[in-house]
C-alpha cells in the first residue's frame, strides 16, 4: 500500500510528497523544496529509504533541498528535459531572487510524456503539464495525482514567470489533469 507523507518546506513551505511502500519503506521524495535536513531527518525517524527524487518542475522552491538528500543517498533525479537546464542556473530556476543560489547536480534521469517510474509495484506515470514552465510535469498513479505549481485548490499556478504559458498551462490542466 502506498503512503503519503506531506512536508511543506523552504521559505514558500512547498509541498514535499514523501510516497513510499508501507511494507518495504522505499520512497520517492516530489519536490523537496528546501530544508533537505529536514527531509533526511523524516526519512530517518521513519525508516524509509529513499529511491528516487521527481521534480515536478525546476524552480528554485522545488529543487531546494535535492542536493541534501542526493549527496546522502546517491539517488537518481527525474525531471522533464525542458527543464534540465534550470537545475544549473540560479537565475533560470529563479532561486537568486529568494537571495539564495541554488543548483542541483546528480544523476539526472530525464522523463516525458507517458514515461513510468516505478515504487515497487506501483507506477507513477508522467503527464506533460506544461504552462507553469516549459518541462512541468504532473505524476499519476493509483488515484492520486501530483500536480506541484500546475493547479491548486481554488487557482492554477503563476505564469508570469520566464517561458510560462497561460494558454498552455490551461491546455495541459483540461487535458491532462481533468480526464
Amino acid at each position: 500500500m502506498i503512503r503519503i507523507a506531506t512536508l511543506a518546506l523552504g521559505p514558500l513551505g512547498t509541498n514535499c510528497y514523501i510516497c513510499f511502500n508501507d511494507a518495504t519503506r522505499h520512497a520517492l521524495i516530489f519536490d523537496p523544496g528546501g530544508e533537505g535536513e529536514k527531509v533526511i531527518q523524516f526519512l530517518t525517524d521513519e525508516n524509509i529509504i529513499p529511491i528516487g527524487i521527481v521534480l515536478t518542475h525546476g524552480h528554485g522552491d522545488h529543487i531546494g533541498g535535492a542536493q541534501a538528500l542526493v549527496d546522502k543517498y546517491g539517488i537518481p533525479i527525474y525531471i522533464h528535459e525542458d527543464d534540465v537546464e534550470m537545475l544549473s542556473s540560479p537565475t533560470l530556476n529563479l532561486s537568486i531572487h529568494m537571495g539564495v543560489q541554488k543548483t542541483l547536480d546528480g544523476d539526472l534521469v530525464v522523463v516525458k510524456d507517458g514515461d513510468k517510474i516505478k515504487l515497487d509495484s506501483t507506477d507513477f506515470t508522467v503527464l506533460e503539464t506544461p504552462g507553469h514552465t516549459p518541462g512541468g510535469v504532473s505524476y499519476y498513479a493509483d488515484g492520486i495525482v501530483v500536480v506541484g505549481d500546475t493547479l491548486f485548490q481554488s487557482s492554477i499556478g503563476r505564469t508570469d514567470f520566464p517561458k510560462g504559458s497561460y494558454e498552455q498551462l490551461l491546455k495541459s490542466i483540461t487535458t491532462k489533469l481533468y480526464t
